[in-house]
């Protein structure tokens, strides 16, 4: 017979609220998490043991505001980038949300400056539109050169190459360059200085729409900083 194997990641996110059981009155339903870098927020109940949901009142003096968390998942969602099936691994009172956001900037090869400001989401503001508004769009169009055409391939890796841009951006130390590249479900970046291997990290997505999406996101911050590209 065959067996089927699941594959999980194992990350670390930050408490940022409780949720009651709607089930069990008085329980503790999830903890509601947020992810370093994306401020990406997810609830995460499973694997937290009911002796220790039963009581909500015990359940935040466990888990209080700040706490950081391991949690395994399977994936990330297209849509938002949510941690897929996640579930409760452990406290980490060894680690602080700083280090957590550096470990996952260098990962993801963002470079930032204050944890809190990254790691929180921007609030959705609600548009109020009056008869005389006047809608205005702005359209920007993709630079050609930065990205590559889907389908072509990347000697390096061996796979399909479906997405891949490189930035310059001055600075009093010298040129800096950043690099990505989309192969598959992996997105892979490098960076450093110019006239350098620099520094390369992977990171593993659901498919390879997922990733490009997220390249595309973060060649955005980086243009926002001075690359040019």
């Amino acid at each position: 017979s065959l067996l089927k194997v699941k594959s999980f990641n194992d990350a670390e996110a930050r408490v940022i609220g409780h949720s009651p059981d709607n089930k069990i009155e008085g329980a503790l339903g999830s903890l509601v998490c947020e992810m370093p870098v994306t401020g990406v927020q997810f609830k995460v109940g499973s694997g937290i043991a009911m002796s220790d949901r039963i009581d909500f009142g015990r359940a935040k003096e466990l888990w209080p505001v700040g706490t950081i968390i391991s949690y395994k998942y399977q994936g990330l969602t297209d849509a938002n980038g949510c941690p897929r099936f996640p579930t409760y691994l452990r406290r980490r009172d060894d680690r602080s949300w700083e280090e957590v956001v550096a470990d996952a900037t260098a990962s993801s090869g963002i470079e930032v400056e204050d944890a809190d400001a990254v790691a929180t989401p921007p609030r959705k503001r609600a548009a109020v539109q009056g008869k005389n508004d006047v809608k205005k769009t702005v359209k920007k169009k993709a630079n050609k050169g930065a990205a590559s055409a889907a389908g072509s391939t990347d000697s390096a890796s061996g796979g399909q190459l479906l997405f891949s841009a490189r930035g310059l951006c001055e600075s009093e130390s010298g040129g800096k360059f950043w690099e990505v590249k989309v192969n598959g479900g992996t997105m892979t970046v490098t960076y450093g200085k110019v006239n350098t291997k620099g520094r390369s990290t992977a990171t593993e997505f659901s498919n390879g729409r997922a990733a490009t999406k997220e390249a595309k996101k973060v060649m955005k911050q980086k243009v926002a900083k001075g690359y040019v590209f």
